[in-house]
């Protein structure tokens, strides 16, 4: 889905065809598509790596044919890091994603250097920590932790020692206008999160007094 000039146009990021010419009389996009994630299944996975990384060489082909683009914000994940054992994690960590999902937007990461090295194209990449704000839904862990504490009267946890960095929606959104509007950072990359870590054990105690 794609909104331009107030208008919802609709296509298939894994079909050309149907996303073309919606870099038409764009002057910045925001590439936010991403495959859900389901069950770890081989056919989920799959379907997942294919939308994430073909889709995205799709979409970054149609705004290879755009005449008016100044500007490509990818958004990507600290999916991409994995898990290098300390916080907070700068931006030229080693990429050693643990999950299909980190795999795959590390995959559209790199379709994405290919691009702009090849043919100059102005894409930025966002690297959001762990998000969370109104309309979540489950398995995200804060909507889970919510869900369960309402209809079970128990918060499950499987490792109460890990951390997220959490942030909330309206930070986010922030933050990516501001990369589409600031001028001399295309090529660049920037992880966007609160800089402070929070264990599942202490979000669980927080959600708990609440519930």
């Amino acid at each position: 889905m794609c909104i331009r000039d107030s208008k919802t146009l609709r296509g298939d990021l894994t079909k050309f065809r149907s996303i073309q010419d919606i870099t038409e009389d764009v002057d910045i996009l925001y590439h936010l598509a991403t495959a859900k994630k389901e069950k770890r299944t081989y056919a989920s996975m799959k379907k997942l790596l294919y939308i994430n990384t073909q889709g995205t060489e799709n979409l970054l082909r149609a705004c290879y044919r755009s005449n008016s683009l100044k500007k490509i914000i990818l958004v990507s994940s600290s999916a991409v890091y994995g898990d290098p054992g300390y916080s907070p994690i700068p931006e030229n960590t080693p990429l050693k994603p643990k999950n299909f999902y980190g795999a795959s937007k590390a995959a559209a990461e790199m379709v994405a250097h290919a691009y702009r090295n090849t043919y100059s194209l102005p894409i930025v990449i966002a690297r959001p920590s762990t998000i969370f704000g109104p309309r979540q839904k489950p398995p995200n862990v804060i909507p889970q932790m919510i869900h369960d504490g309402l209809k079970f009267g128990l918060i499950r946890i499987s490792d109460p020692e890990a951390t997220r960095d959490f942030i909330y929606i309206n930070d986010i959104v922030e933050g990516l206008i501001l990369m589409g509007i600031t001028s001399g950072i295309e090529g660049e990359t920037f992880n966007l999160g609160s800089g402070s870590e929070t264990s599942l054990h202490n979000l669980a105690k927080i959600i708990s007094k609440y519930l």
